[in-house]
């Protein structure tokens, strides 16, 4: 007998909680739990301290691609850059838009700093990325 069901269209979402870890990276141990905004500044942080396809453990979706940038010119570098940190977190879908770039070129890194507009508000970020060997 084939069971029979009617209203297969009649459901409602469930909005999954907002909480992880909270991990002190300077002292490499977790803090406690953290939701919202702290949550997602969690997760840019993981996220843009982790390079892409270098651990098995992470999707290929998760980290960004920075050794790459390694000796290239600064025109390139700042333009791949916030390509980069873009693409290495949009797809969060908590994140609605990364933007407002500034850069300073020091010797062998450049720093970037960057607003993440999230569905919880605004994130001033900084992020220091290596260009010389």
């Amino acid at each position: 007998m084939i069971p029979q069901y009617e209203n297969l269209l009649d459901f409602t979402v469930a909005v999954m909680p907002n909480k992880t870890y909270l991990v002190d990276l300077d002292k490499g141990m977790i803090r406690g739990q953290c939701d919202g905004l702290e949550a997602i500044r969690q997760f840019v942080l993981l996220a843009l301290n982790t390079e892409r396809y270098r651990y098995e453990i992470y999707s290929w979706r998760y980290g960004i691609e920075l050794e790459e940038l390694i000796g290239g010119p600064m025109p390139l570098v700042y333009a791949k850059i916030s390509d980069n940190i873009t693409e290495a977190l949009i797809y969060d879908e908590r994140i609605l838009a990364v933007n407002n770039f500034s850069f300073n070129h020091r010797r062998n890194a450049v720093s970037v700093s960057f607003q993440v507009q999230t569905v919880y508000g605004d994130l001033d970020m900084e992020k220091e990325v290596r260009t010389g060997v």
